[in-house]
């Protein structure tokens, strides 16, 4: 049982190795790139017109192999065998996310008027780190006249109620 659990920590430790090795490589890229922008003060070695270019440039061909290479330089099929509970674990959360904002619509205290809105509150539970922000900041911003005329057709605003 201790054997068993010493290889799976090896197996985090190798995970979180690569990853804090990818993350270096990345920051080290962006302090460069930081430098050549600002030093020296007068005429900087990239001049400001060409960041634009040269930020998209080096994330695409630059910084996305570098993390693929440095995790899979670490990693092994050995290491990514022992680790099955983690996709199993997602799954658990999700599941267990979307039942808990389910249930929470049963509660008498916890109303929402639109059934679209909750159906929205349940996506953002489920999944947080995907969709969270993006769910629950874009009905605010559809408050917004310039936001919902593109979307509705004309003679929305009956639709959203602005009238």
């Amino acid at each position: 049982r201790k054997a068993n659990h010493d290889e799976m920590t090896s197996a985090v430790a190798s995970v979180l190795i690569a990853s804090a090795s990818s993350v270096a490589k990345v920051f080290l890229i962006a302090t460069v790139g930081l430098f050549a922008v600002k030093f020296p003060k007068k005429s900087p070695l990239i001049p400001p017109a060409s960041i634009n270019i040269l930020s998209r440039f080096a994330f695409t061909v630059l910084n996305i192999p570098l993390v693929y290479s440095s995790i899979g330089s670490t990693l092994s099929i050995d290491v990514i065998g022992s680790l099955w509970f983690v996709p199993l674990a997602g799954v658990v959360v999700i599941a267990l996310s979307f039942a808990i904002a389910t249930i929470t619509e049963r509660l008498p205290f916890f109303r929402i008027e639109h059934r679209v809105d909750f159906d929205a509150l349940r996506i953002a539970c489920s999944f947080p780190n995907v969709v969270a922000i993006p769910v629950l900041v874009f009905p605010s911003l559809c408050e917004y006249e310039v936001v919902w005329k593109v979307f509705l057709p004309e003679g929305g605003e009956e639709e959203k109620g602005l009238t």
